[in-house]
């Protein structure tokens, strides 16, 4: 078992990081915020964790997010 936990929390943390990855993807606002309102409840082991990866997709999330509202707030 000492062997297979390290094993399950590296996996885990990459599925983390794919979506965290597939969600900075997206061009919808809306969505964007959902994603990262989705990290910051349901992965707070993450970010213990991998931290330092979670916060740059965080921060990617929080720029694009700031870039669609600039566009939105132009265009109007």
């Amino acid at each position: 078992m000492t062997f297979l936990a390290p094993y399950f929390v590296v996996t885990k943390r990459e599925s983390i990081m794919q979506e965290i990855s597939f969600a900075t993807k997206q061009r919808s606002l809306s969505q964007l915020q959902y994603y990262k309102a989705h990290y910051q409840r349901l992965y707070p082991q993450a970010k213990h964790q991998g931290k330092i990866i979670l916060r740059h997709h965080l921060k990617k999330l929080n720029a694009q997010i700031e870039r669609q509202q600039d566009e939105s707030v132009d265009n109007s």
